[in-house]
């Protein structure tokens, strides 16, 4: 009797963590729209209607181990019932690419996936108020500033309305939003760094030089855009994906300015170092989003690391020079922005972050460095101010990424959509802790990114760029200041999914 007990006590506890199993819904389609096919939609494609009598709806689910069940609601003498079966990955793959292709044939609309067409639209907009929209009329030499006014209202409002004509009957996943967005802002600053490596130090006051670079501007914006969504598209690329291209794009532009600098290059060798950077990062990205299975959030997790890998290694060389060289502060920098993003990666690699909790995580770390120098100034320790705000920051990071982890979805779900969150831009790195004079922080904003704040010839008529920073005069700006340099050149607030 003792051991029929034991016995029936271990089998409820197995079926209890049986019970207790995880088990995510998935779509069937490429597409990541259908997750339920039901009677009628079965009918339109020809499944599941002659393998299971009684069809009424079909789910299908992923379990922790990485395989799958097939759920089918069947209707038998009146009765609901629900038949499960087991797949390995490949039947589900095939069955998903099997689903797909009915779609496109038998149901064209459901298989046209624009999930992601408005965010582009919308995030295409302030591109073309600032830097599309002024090139335009710069372009075309245009000096009547009526007519100026004209030509800049009409071309901005054309950002708009030529991507909603042309993106009207075409798919729009959320990964080529991404990629197209990341074209056609980071083509500016592809096309900036281009005309500065081939004609060294351009003076931008002159209307000749500024034709010159809007005529590299816009067709190369206009060409990175298209080439990023048709990438997007032909490879299949999640959401998630994307985001670890353009992130790993914009940290290998920075690494090679920085490079750059470290080694005293020229200003158009520093440029041609930044332009090859970038490729690698893109390349770099690419390859590593295959080897994970990052959500968007995830790869927004690994940004901000790199940013509080950046404060820590300035941090760190504020603690033992207290005049640092030029190289001195690119090389922290440098070094902290690897390191944050390799411990990002470690980070969320057994975890899938939503949008919801990275934005918690990104506040709870903006807020923690704002309490920390709080702290330290109303203590009137003003002079470590830098050291008060990495801690405080790394403490609320740890303290929202310890308190949500526990939360976080199993590897390998699918990607979520729509909120309001911070991006962390590490293109802007390269001046942080310089103490240039004179200028505004954002005036020192990268020239892709001045785009979204300003129009882009306030940048450009200032005669400083971020890769070409005049040498301290040995006095230093105010730890307080280089934090507020540091937060308005890599935060910006922006709408993703």
């Amino acid at each position: 009797m003792r051991h029929l007990s034991v016995a029936l006590f271990a089998g409820l506890w197995l079926g209890c963590g049986q019970l207790h199993a995880r088990e995510l819904q998935v779509p069937f389609d490429h597409a990541g729209r259908l997750e339920v096919i039901d009677l009628p939609l079965a009918e339109q494609l020809g499944l599941f209607l002659d393998e299971y009598p009684g069809f009424r709806a079909a789910r299908l689910f992923r379990l922790a181990d990485g395989s799958f069940v097939l759920e089918v609601t069947l209707l038998d003498d009146g009765q609901r019932l629900r038949q499960r079966t087991a797949l390995n990955a490949a039947e589900a793959a095939a069955l998903s690419t099997l689903v797909t292709e009915r779609l496109s044939v038998q149901v064209p609309g459901e298989a046209l996936n624009q999930e992601g067409r408005f965010i582009f639209l919308i995030r295409m907009l302030p591109l073309g108020l600032s830097c599309y929209g002024t090139g335009v009329p710069i372009l075309l030499d245009i000096d009547d500033a009526s007519a100026f006014t004209g030509a800049y209202l009409l071309s901005s409002g054309g950002a708009f309305f030529l991507p909603y004509y042309l993106t009207r009957n075409r798919p729009v996943s959320y990964a080529q939003s991404v990629l197209g967005v990341y074209g056609a802002s980071r083509g500016i600053l592809h096309a900036y760094l281009l005309d500065r490596a081939l004609f060294d130090r351009s003076d931008y006051d002159s209307s000749t030089n500024r034709r010159r670079l809007f005529a590299i501007i816009l067709p190369l914006g206009a060409a990175e855009t298209v080439a990023g969504m048709h990438w997007a598209g032909r490879t299949d690329l999640s959401a998630g994906s994307a985001n670890a291209i353009q992130w790993m794009g914009d940290a290998g532009m920075a690494a090679g300015a920085l490079a750059g600098g470290i080694l005293d290059l020229a200003g158009r060798n520093v440029s041609t170092l930044a332009l090859a950077g970038g490729v690698l990062g893109i390349i770099g990205g690419n390859a590593l989003a295959e080897r994970r299975q990052y959500t968007y959030a995830d790869t927004d997790i690994m940004g901000f690391t790199g940013l509080l890998g950046v404060l820590s290694g300035m941090t760190v060389m504020d603690w033992f020079s207290d005049d640092p060289g030029r190289t001195t502060v690119q090389a922290a920098i440098l070094a902290g922005l690897a390191g944050g993003m390799v411990a990002g990666d470690r980070l969320v690699r057994h975890r899938d972050f939503s949008i919801h909790e990275s934005v918690i995580i990104a506040g709870g770390s903006v807020a923690g460095g704002l309490m920390g120098t709080g702290i330290f100034l109303l203590a009137g320790a003003g002079d470590h101010a830098l050291t008060a705000a990495t801690a405080g920051a790394l403490a609320g990071f740890g303290t929202t990424f310890l308190a949500l982890a526990p939360d976080t979805r199993p590897s390998g779900r699918s990607q979520e959509s729509g909120d309001l969150q911070l991006g962390i831009s590490p293109i802007g790195i390269a001046p942080l802790g310089l103490p240039p004079r004179g200028l505004s922080p954002l005036g020192l904003l990268p020239f892709g990114l001045s785009s979204l704040a300003q129009p882009p010839l306030g940048l450009l008529t200032r005669g400083l760029s971020p890769l070409d920073l005049p040498r301290p005069d040995g006095k230093r700006a105010g730890a307080a200041g280089r934090l507020a340099t540091a937060g308005g050149l890599l935060l910006t607030v922006r709408y993703d999914f």
